[in-house]
């Protein structure tokens, strides 16, 4: 009996154990599976590797190659420069974009499932910047000029350059070294206007001027000499009606104050002649003051003389 209880309680155990692995077999693990998979490619993004950007036959376009790496197909696939479509061509995983100018390139790839990569690069390949002429070592001499350019980037286009004088001709160097960069052209004029140009078409100008040049004067000389003699005779015309006007008004105020000192001093000559004629008068009354005095004495002494002369008959 005890064998047979045993027997049975085993094989139930069995069968318990066996439905919970059927349980997890047939259901639980399908089900996790199956979900990680969904998971899997719903959450599928694409990885983009951008490359450097290289040259062309063309200087003024560069290509640049994006490879996509992506277990779902690419559904959209765009480049912006600056905001700006870019072209490109698509070989199996790789994107090859068209650039022509610098700045921010923005790259995106959508896949199937709506997942988008965005990858952001900024291109610095393209030449803007113009030749340099270092102007610290030009060479004025007698009859030419001479001076040297560079460029790091696209390079200094030596064919191109050339210069224009005060005359309007146009002049192509006489001596080009593009090992140094040095640059050399005659100059049998006071002026010089050179344009030097890189292999991207930047160009810079350079202004040279001799102050007296061994040469004989240009018609553009000549001209610019006589303007400033013109110029010259004016200003002076001016200066000279400036200082004339300048003394008249000066003499103006020199006979006011002329005029206002004679009338002073006619003024102080009437009051000195008055004075002089008030203190005449004074002396003239005191005399006639001091005269009538005189005769009041002579006649008091007279009538003294009289009585005196009376008294010595009575006696």
């Amino acid at each position: 009996m005890s064998n047979q209880k045993d027997y049975r309680s085993s094989k139930g155990s069995q069968k318990k154990k066996s439905g919970f692995l059927s349980i997890l077999l047939h259901y639980v693990l399908p089900y996790l599976v199956i979900n990680s998979i969904i998971l899997f490619f719903v959450l599928a993004t694409p990885k983009l590797k951008v490359n450097e950007a290289t040259e062309t036959d063309d200087p003024a376009v560069r290509t640049l190659l994006v490879h996509v790496d992506s277990i779902l197909p690419i559904k959209e696939f765009t480049a912006k420069l600056e905001g700006k479509e870019q072209n490109f061509t698509k070989e199996n995983q790789n994107y090859i974009i068209s650039l022509t100018g610098n700045g921010n390139l923005r790259i995106s790839a959508k896949s199937i499932n709506g997942m988008m990569q965005v990858s952001n690069t900024q291109i610095n390949s393209f030449d803007e910047n113009p030749p340099v002429i270092d102007e610290d070592n030009v060479v004025l001499g007698s009859g030419y000029v001479e001076f040297t350019v560079s460029d790091d980037q696209s390079g200094v286009d030596y064919a191109t350059i050339y210069g224009i004088d005060k005359d309007g001709d146009n002049l192509k160097p006489t001596n080009i070294d593009e090992a140094t960069g040095k640059v050399t052209f005659s100059m049998k004029s006071n002026g010089l206007t050179v344009y030097v140009s890189d292999k991207s078409g930047n160009q810079v100008t350079g202004n040279f001027t001799l102050e007296e040049s061994p040469y004989p004067k240009t018609k553009a000389d000549e001209e610019t000499a006589k303007d400033e003699d013109s110029k010259n005779e004016n200003s002076k015309n001016e200066n000279s009606k400036n200082k004339d006007s300048k003394s008249n008004t000066h003499n103006g105020k020199s006979g006011n104050k002329e005029e206002e000192s004679s009338s002073e001093k006619t003024g102080s000559s009437k009051n000195h002649t008055g004075d002089n004629s008030e203190k005449n008068s004074s002396e003239k009354n005191s005399s006639e003051k001091s005269s009538s005095k005189n005769t009041s004495e002579k006649n008091s002494s007279h009538d003294n003389s009289k009585s005196s002369s009376g008294k010595s008959k009575s006696n």
